[in-house]
Formats: C-alpha cells, sequence, structure tokens
C-alpha cells in the first residue's frame, strides 16, 4: 500500500457501530468524514483529491457496513482504495496529506499474533493456526492423526524385525504392548512431520495435551519453536475459543517481555553509536534504509515531515502531518520493523528512539 502513494493521500479511520440498525449511523460518520477530507483538499490537488474520495464513497453501502467488526481504517489515492476491517475501535480520524497515515494501524497491527497449536491426544493429533480472533485447522503432510493411523502405517511396512500384534503395536519383554513406546513413536511421527512443515518459521508452538503426556512430548521434540509452557488437559473438551484464549494468554507476558528488552537493545545500540533519539537524525537514517527497528510512543506526534530524497526534516503540520509517522512509512519500506510502545515501555523520553543495521 506504501509503495502506491501519489499526493493526496487521504487516511480515515472511523470506530463502527454493531447491531441491525448501526448501519444508518456508520454511513453519516463515513460520510461526515468524506466532507471532512474535502475540506483539507488543497487548490492544487482537488482533482486527484475528489477522485480518491470517489473511490471511498463507494465503500458506502449496507453489505459494507454488515461486514465490519469494531472499527475500519481506509487509504485513498486518485488510483484506488485499501481498507482494513479492525477488531478494536479506535479514535475517529481524518488526515489528508502527501502519505498515508498509518501510525493506528501499525499499532494495530502489532498486535496480530500468529501461532501454532499442537492438539495430541493417542486418538487424535490437530495443528491449528491461531491469531489473534481465530484458530484454524491445517493439514500437515506426513503427520499421522492419531495412534491407529501410525500403527496401520507401521503394520502395513512390517520388516519382520519388530514383532507386531494384530494392530501392528510394539510389544517388549513378555509381548505385552508397550503403552509409552508407542506413545514415544506417534509423537515423534507428528514432530518429524512438523519439522518438515515449519523448518523455515519462527512461528511458537504451543502444546495442548494431558499433564502426563506433555513432558514425554518435550523429551522427544526437536522442534526449537515449542514452548515451554503448554495447554494442559485434554484438549478435546476445549472449544476452538478455549484452546485460542489459552494459548494468548501463555503468548502475552512472552511478548510484553520482548518488548521491555527494547530498552536494553536500545541502550546497547547507543553505547555502540547505533542508535539514537534525534529525530533529524532518524529521519536521514530511515530515507537511506539503515533503520532496523524504530519504536514510537502511542499517542506522540511531532510536527513536520521528512524530504524523501535528501532525509532532510521539513517543519510545518498542515494537513495533520506528522514527523514520527513519515519516519515509520520509510522504515517500513526499507523492510524494517517499527513498534508504537506506550510510554511506559519506551526507551527514551522525546517520543521516538531508532536501532541501526550499521
Amino acid at each position: 500500500m506504501l509503495s502506491r502513494q501519489t499526493t493526496p493521500c487521504v487516511s480515515i479511520f472511523l470506530p463502527v457501530a454493531r447491531g441491525a440498525t448501526a448501519a444508518a449511523a456508520n454511513s453519516l460518520h463515513f460520510k461526515n468524514a468524506l466532507k471532512e477530507a474535502e475540506s483539507k483538499l488543497l487548490p492544487a490537488s482537488r482533482e486527484a483529491g475528489l477522485k480518491a474520495l470517489a473511490h471511498l464513497a463507494k465503500l458506502d453501502d449496507s453489505a459494507f457496513w454488515g461486514e465490519q467488526r469494531a472499527a475500519f481504517a481506509a487509504f485513498a489515492t486518485a488510483e484506488g482504495v485499501d481498507y482494513f476491517r479492525l477488531g478494536e475501535t479506535t479514535h475517529a480520524l481524518t488526515v489528508v496529506a502527501d502519505t498515508f497515515y498509518t501510525k493506528p494501524l501499525v499499532k494495530y497491527l502489532q498486535g496480530e499474533i500468529r501461532y501454532y497449536v499442537l492438539s495430541v491426544t493417542k486418538e487424535n493429533v490437530t495443528l491449528w493456526e491461531g491469531g489473534r480472533d481465530s484458530l484454524d485447522a491445517v493439514v500437515v503432510p506426513g503427520m499421522p492423526r492419531g495412534l491407529r493411523e501410525l500403527e496401520e502405517g507401521r503394520a502395513s511396512h512390517i520388516t519382520g524385525v519388530v514383532r507386531s500384534t494384530g494392530a501392528g503395536r510394539s510389544v517388549h519383554g513378555g509381548g505385552e504392548p508397550d503403552p509409552k513406546s508407542d506413545l514415544k513413536s506417534l509423537f515423534r511421527a507428528v514432530d518429524r512431520a512438523l519439522l518438515a512443515y515449519t523448518h523455515d518459521e519462527r512461528t511458537p508452538l504451543v502444546l495442548a495435551t494431558f499433564e502426563q503426556h506433555a513432558p514425554l512430548f518435550h523429551e522427544v521434540s526437536k522442534n526449537p519453536q515449542l514452548l515451554d509452557e503448554g495447554i494442559l488437559g485434554d484438549p478435546a473438551s476445549q472449544t476452538r475459543d478455549q484452546l485460542r484464549d489459552r494459548a494468548l494468554a501463555i503468548l502475552k507476558p512472552l511478548r510484553e517481555a520482548a518488548f521491555k528488552s527494547f530498552t536494553d537493545q536500545y541502550n546497547i545500540a547507543v553505547n555502540l553509536h547505533r542508535g539514537t533519539n534525534y529525530p533529524p537524525n532518524i529521519a536521514k537514517a530511515a530515507v537511506y534504509g539503515r533503520v532496523r527497528t524504530l519504536l514510537i510512543e502511542d499517542g506522540r506526534t511531532l510536527p513536520g515531515t521528512v524530504d524523501r530524497t535528501t532525509g532532510e526534516v521539513l517543519r510545518g503540520d498542515a494537513g495533520g502531518i506528522d514527523l514520527l509517522d513519515d519516519i515509520g512509512e520509510l522504515v517500513i519500506a526499507s523492510g524494517g520493523d517499527v513498534y508504537v510502545l506506550p510510554k511506559s515501555l519506551m526507551p527514551t523520553d522525546v517520543g521516538v528512539a531508532a536501532i541501526y543495521r550499521y
């Protein structure tokens, strides 16, 4: 979206009311936002701005409002429009500027989280891919769906080295089935299939299984993304929403700890002359793609914009321009990471901090 910005750029954030009778109210608030945007168009770019507003106006129908959640964000130019349905409410905001105003969207998207939940019992093995609001089953090639499927596959490849009962189960000493050995074989097969499926990812994996099975799975697993803490109990007795909520409860403190670690990372970078909180220097570094991590204080704005060629900071706040938002877009465009953090987690008191790549 950022790569397609042409002046003027219209950005609208709007909280959305829910319910059967809310569409008319939402539509009225949206029309008011469009009128506000039109009042901010400059004469030199008014024609292009009206085309952007026309793209936005086409969104306004009952089907559009029926699919909304808590809020939405829309970004339009004369060439077209992008919009996002948001699961959390936001302040109403209308900005017309040379670039999109994306800081509230960055804050929202950093709350999105991707993870896996591996639900394991003897009878059923399922991998779930989760987000903040969803948990969906994933088909993993070669992963047995339970002990029965593993045994059937093993029985069909009997070599005579391993004795087998009718179902192909492992035996020991006196010829009795060995439940622990069977379970360990299942866990190994599941772990191998998962590693092949997720080998190039850094997505956390949460194990959901009976308390007595969890230590054995950790013993055999070679997956570096498997978290120490898991969801204990019978996963089959829990709904998707319950599994998702319990997984998010495990992941939330880990993410908070990661955010808190930014202070240490920043202080180390400053000592190595690879970090600063001086906006003009950050702006120039962002233009040249040097910023690896940018931290912005939530709710903080600085008047000004960035010359996209030289990195010079240009003063002024016409049209709602925010220097921190401009810098953030530059960092995102160059492949860096941008985080909007509460003041309590910021390593500086000036509203911004940058860690350089070099």
